[in-house]
């Protein structure tokens, strides 16, 4: 279906005689459309409030009721909506954004995203922190590229900018309803107003809940998950004590004590480096016989996991039940000071923390226990940045200098890993008895702790009627100290008698005195026999440097060409390991970004029309790529492709062609490629992976949207919606492993409306991919012998009502 949209490809080259992205990408609200044309969309790309034509960056934005009308209740399903963007899970329940191709696929919940999070510019530096429900949202922009010289690290891919309702100068309340398939609650409410003239608050909640599991048992279709308890509160305090001051305080919280995903079970690949095929006798007969999905399979709801089975227990005899129990409580200050008409300073300050209490993964994908995940995770951090900002008096010159510092930044993680005998890396050594071997119950363990200072500035200089030039830079240092490594919960295992076997013949080969294995603590070897925790501090900085050449020949058209240089910071992994070597940290990646954009506006601003022509030159990029482990055979390792690149080309447009009518595109078309990059494989094979492309990075995605209104009376209105978003295939491992294949997809969703014309209220009758269309986000094999896929959500439906006064 998607060959017959290659051609647009050199239309929006055309259109990008210099070239840009995207305001509303897909989406409408609920309003009586006819009252409007395109409307202005006003966005924080440069830290400060501007139209988004004005804007020299790629930019998508959501209004907070396109987002209710396409069913995003939180930053992962962005993904397919906005083209070029793919959300996929980590493999630990932590999301991984990957944005025009740039992307990190590390499943620690400590992994530094290449995309950043923000909310109402309080960075969210780690993944996992994003999953908090969306609710009272004024805005989402998605910026594209890297923006490291504004928004500092973790930033080469872009940034997702979440922007709150703020508190009203009236009162005012409003709630929306929503009930859908598989008896999903879900609702949201505010208040506004003020205390005292110059005190305002603003108090917002969603409630979701989800009393019938979505997915089903392979083996039994009694056994369902996928239940949903989620709440979020947002409680924001504003006082402006004098004209020209201004402070903001706000705190937010959510808890997801959600059902986690299984996976449907797809193939067996044994884990053990002694097994040649799954019909090695090192396979257990139940794991060899297994009924497997297949993978041709168009079915979402699928799965398996080990609930019921009289062995599906923790080490303590609890049965499993694969919930999740996440809390995020954040608190941010924001102060701005008007000190004169042309000067301005910005203080910003928030201490965010996140718990993961026990939660528990189904990453076995069986219907027996067989290497399941328990996570407990304890994230703190500390963030301040203060900037002044200014212009002549003629604005023609406007310049912002800024300094940033994470003074704490500490995390805490722990995995437990609850295997069973019938898995094959159970018994890594067939020569000796394996019932000596046994131990079921592992952990890896984890701690970093890192800090940053980061001083920046950026300069606009009108320097012509219709030319301006934008130059930016970010110096950063860092600091990150880690400790990790793997052991054993059951001290008489026989695993410690293996471990201590490596670390003496290790010792040996380097003429030194072997240390002895911990049997209460970890297992994992080093070199010259070093046992115990693996330690590192990796000390890095960086520059980030950006420069903009706009041209503006008439209000309705913006030209511009840009280069920007970005960074993304050095990492380290958690994984199950035997060998230090495992856990070594990656060093940070360089990328040279270059691009072309337009934006424009026609037919008396009816039409709007954004491209982009970016090109990203990488060194150094970081990928997931694999170790051979002396003990457990090839496990996945964090290693640097020494040069890589990213060609692309994006095209949107809004369109009011009549009263009532609000048509909508956008498409990305994408080339990744990696030039130098020596890896192993899945099956351990040393490989050339020189010319494949990236993983989760299809070619070409792209999104349509129509929504017509119509007054039925001088009150009323109804009004219908439709829209479309496909997604190229892709896959996720870097070698284009066919078992790792993410097949091509498109999800049609559709609403019918009545309501107010006023919107004082408004019912919606909704159905969201109706067509049930099958969709992979991601392929995983763990610590186990079964490949399996995380899908998306199958056909879901529902009524919605909203209400405001």
């Amino acid at each position: 279906m998607h060959k017959s949209l290659y051609p647009l490809a050199p239309a929006a080259i055309a259109l990008s005689v210099v070239a840009q992205p995207q305001e509303p990408v897909v989406a409408v609200d609920s309003g009586f459309r006819s009252r409007m044309a395109i409307e202005e969309v006003v966005v924080r790309a440069q830290r400060r409030e501007e139209d988004v034509r004005d804007v020299p960056i790629a930019v998508s934005a959501l209004s907070g009721d396109q987002l209710k009308t396409l069913g995003v209740s939180d930053a992962r399903e962005l993904g397919g909506i906005v083209p070029g963007l793919v959300v996929s899970e980590g493999g630990q329940g932590a999301p991984v954004y990957t944005l025009r191709g740039v992307g990190f696929t590390d499943s620690s919940y400590f992994a530094t995203p290449t995309t950043a999070v923000y909310l109402d510019e309080v960075n969210l530096p780690y993944s996992i922190m994003s999953k908090g429900a969306i609710f009272d949202v004024e805005q989402v922009e998605v910026l594209k590229g890297p923006q490291g010289t504004l928004f500092g690290r973790s930033t080469t891919g872009g940034a997702i900018n979440f922007i709150a309702n703020k508190p009203s100068t009236e009162l005012a309340a409003g709630a929306t309803i929503n009930y859908g398939r598989f008896d999903t609650q879900d609702i949201e409410a505010y208040v506004s107003g003020p205390i005292i003239d110059s005190l305002r608050y603003r108090l917002a909640a969603r409630d979701i809940q989800r009393e019938e599991g979505w997915q089903f048992s392979n083996t039994n279709k009694d056994k369902s998950l996928g239940e949903q308890d989620r709440s979020a509160y947002r409680l924001a305090l504003e006082w402006e004590p004098n004209e020209t001051l201004q402070l903001y305080l706000v705190g937010s919280r959510w808890r997801d004590r959600s059902d986690a995903q299984a996976g449907q079970p797809i193939a067996v690949v044994p884990q053990n480096p002694y097994a040649d095929d799954e019909n090695s006798p090192l396979v257990a007969d139940s794991v060899r016989r297994y009924p497997y999905v297949s993978q041709d399979t168009e079915d979402n709801r699928v799965a398996e996991w080990c609930t019921g089975h009289p062995e599906c227990v923790r080490s303590d005899g609890r049965p499993m039940d694969f919930q999740l129990d996440e809390t995020f409580e954040q608190v941010a200050l924001q102060a701005r000071w008007h000190i004169n008409e042309t000067l301005r300073a910005d203080f910003l300050a928030s201490h965010t923390e996140l718990v993961s209490d026990d939660s528990e993964i189904p990453t076995g994908a069986f219907n027996q226990r067989h290497a399941e995940l328990g996570v407990d995770v304890t994230m703190t951090v500390v963030d301040l940045e203060a900037r002044l900002s200014g212009s002549n008096d003629d604005e023609s010159l406007r310049w912002l200098v800024g300094y940033h510092t994470t003074p704490r930044d500490e995390v805490d993680e722990y995995l437990h890993l609850i295997m069973s005998g019938n898995a094959s890396v159970v018994f890594p050594a067939p020569i000796i008895e394996q019932s000596l071997l046994v131990s079921e119950y592992y952990f890896s363990v984890a701690e970093l702790s890192y800090e940053s200072k980061a001083p920046y500035a950026n300069v606009e200089w009108q320097f012509a009627d219709t030319l301006k030039l934008v130059l930016g830079a970010r110096y950063t240092e860092e600091e990150r100290f880690y400790s990790g490594c793997s052991g054993s919960k059951s001290p008489l295992s026989g695993m410690y008698v293996l471990f201590q076997s490596l670390a003496t013949q290790r010792a040996l080969e380097a003429g030194t005195t072997p240390e002895t294995v911990d049997v209460n603590g970890c297992f994992s070897v080093g070199e010259a026999g070093k046992v115990g925790a693996y330690e590192e501090t990796l000390e890095e900085d960086s520059l980030s440097y950006r420069a903009v050449v706009d041209w503006t020949p008439s209000d309705d058209y913006l030209l511009y060409a840009s280069y920007t240089r970005g960074f993304k910071s050095g990492s380290f992994p958690l994984f199950q390991t035997s060998d230090h070597a495992q856990l070594e940290s990656v060093k940070q990646e360089q990328v040279d970004a270059y691009e072309l954009g337009a934006k424009v506006d026609v037919w008396e601003r009816r039409a709007h029309i954004n491209s982009a022509l970016f090109y990203y030159r990488y060194r150094d990029k970081q990928l997931l790529s694999r170790f051979n482990d002396a003990v457990f055979g090839p496990l996945p390792a964090l290693r640097n492709a020494p040069r890589s690149g990213v060609k692309g080309v994006e095209l949107d447009f809004t369109l009011t062609p009549l009263d009532g009518l609000y048509l909508a595109g956008a498409i990305a078309y994408l080339k990744t490629e990696i030039k130098e990059f020596e890896a192993i494989n899945n099956q351990g094979e040393n490989v050339d992976l020189a010319g494949q492309e990236f993983n989760y990075s299809p070619k070409l995605s792209y999104s349509l949207t129509a929504d017509y209104s119509l007054p039925i009376s001088e009150r009323f209105e109804a009004g219908i919606g439709i829209d479309y978003q496909y997604v190229d295939e892709t896959n996720s491992s870097i070698e284009g492993d066919p078992l790792f294949a993410h097949p091509d997809y498109g999800i049609t969703n559709a609403r019918i409306r009545f309501g107010r014309q006023t919107s004082d209220w408004m019912v919606t009758l909704w159905g969201r991919n109706i067509f049930n269309e099958y969709v992979v986000n991601s392929v995983h094999q763990g610590v186990g012998d079964i490949k399996y896929r995380i899908t998306g959500m199958p056909q879901t439906y529902g009524l919605t009502l909203s209400v405001k006064y």
